[in-house]
């Protein structure tokens, strides 16, 4: 499970919670090209690739550059009859608070 928050305050301070996504969602959504796939799934990989395993502090130009990526793939799929997912609904709605603010998220694997 991956818990989002605002901010960039890492485990210490993590900042206003967000949601969560299970690793099944993130392993479903790199599956089908919104996020970025990790070779390792941990600390080593991009940041941008959601490591499972390990906290991760992403910045708010990060987070903008994310969601551009994710809203293009996301605008291939809508045009899809009969597209649902809950996973890319919430994901959709982390990036878009985070950037409303400005802010960067801090990521907590649980």
């Amino acid at each position: 499970m991956l818990d989002f928050h605002i901010g960039t305050g890492g485990i210490e301070n993590p900042g206003e919670y967000l949601g969560s996504l299970a690793i099944d969602e993130i392993l479903w959504l790199r599956k089908n090209g919104f996020l970025v796939e990790g070779d390792i799934g941990q600390n080593g990989d991009l940041a941008e690739t959601l490591s499972y395993f390990d906290d991760t502090i992403l910045t708010a130009e990060q987070v903008v550059h994310m969601h551009m990526k994710f809203r293009y793939r996301f605008d291939e799929a809508i045009a899809t009859a009969g597209f649902s997912s809950s996973a890319v609904n919430k994901l959709d709605e982390i990036f878009s608070r985070a950037i409303k603010v400005n802010r960067g998220l801090t990521i907590i694997s649980d």
